[in-house]
This record gives structure tokens, C-alpha cells and sequence, in this order.
């Protein structure tokens, strides 16, 4: 029973681990979008930057 507890309880912590992985990857990639933006004045990859935002929340939400 430990044994299998331990082993669930790894699991969840790699799965974790992922998400938090693939919430910076994208927060990363929205920084980089909206630095791009600003340098080049470019109000249209400005609003795609906003609208990414709701990526990353959602990663918050699924990893709180």
C-alpha cells in the first residue's frame, strides 16, 4: 500500500512538474510576443498577446 501511494504521489509530482514546464514555455513565449510588439509597433501580435494571456490562466488554474 506505501509503495503504491509513493508511486501515485511521483506521478502527480511529474505531472505537475509538466505544467509548470509548459506555463513557462508559453508565459515565455507572450513575454518575447509582447517585447516583439512594442519594438516594431505592431498592434496586432499586441492583441494576439492578449489573447494568449488566457492560455497561461488557464495553466495557473489547472496548476492551483
Amino acid at each position: 500500500m506505501t509503495q503504491e501511494l509513493r508511486r501515485h504521489f511521483h506521478e502527480e509530482l511529474n505531472d505537475l512538474e509538466l505544467e509548470v514546464i509548459k506555463m513557462g514555455m508559453a508565459s515565455q513565449a507572450i513575454f518575447e510576443d509582447s517585447i516583439r510588439s512594442i519594438v516594431n509597433n505592431d498592434s496586432s501580435l499586441c492583441g494576439r498577446v492578449i489573447a494568449a494571456d488566457d492560455e497561461v490562466d488557464k495553466y495557473y488554474l489547472d496548476v492551483e
